[in-house]
């Protein structure tokens, strides 16, 4: 209809315990022991991008999860979520030994339509 805006969804602040069992998951595999592990939750066009570096073939994105966190020791606590259609966001504090010694990182996650699987992961501070 002309001259009738439509409104754009906005993201909204959610429960943490309301992200999908695929984002939960994707947190703990990714900061775990095996970290490849997570990779078993995007599908196979998934893309990855951490603060502006795109990681988009199966070589990269292997290569990311397994030395992403094995840089700096630190520890990741689940602080907010939030949500706007298939689009949710986990908010994480880290305390570490790595500059600054904290930094909080939204992990943006598009989902599969089932909520089962990564479409795309942006990482931004």
């Amino acid at each position: 209809m002309p001259g009738v805006e439509r409104a754009v969804p906005t993201e909204e602040l959610v429960p943490i315990s309301s992200l999908p069992n695929v984002v939960t998951e994707y947190l703990t595999r990714s900061q775990g022991d095996t970290p490849g592990t997570a990779k078993d939750l995007l599908t196979a066009t998934a893309t990855i991008s951490d603060n502006g570096k795109l990681y988009d073939d199966d070589r990269g994105i292997t290569n990311f999860l397994e030395h992403a966190s094995n840089e700096f020791d630190y520890t990741s606590t689940l602080v907010g979520a939030k949500q706007r259609g298939n689009l949710f966001t986990a908010v994480n504090r880290l305390d570490g030994n790595f500059p600054g010694g904290q930094a909080v990182l939204q992990y943006k996650f598009a989902l599969t339509d089932d909520h089962r699987a990564i479409e795309e992961l942006r990482i931004e501070f």
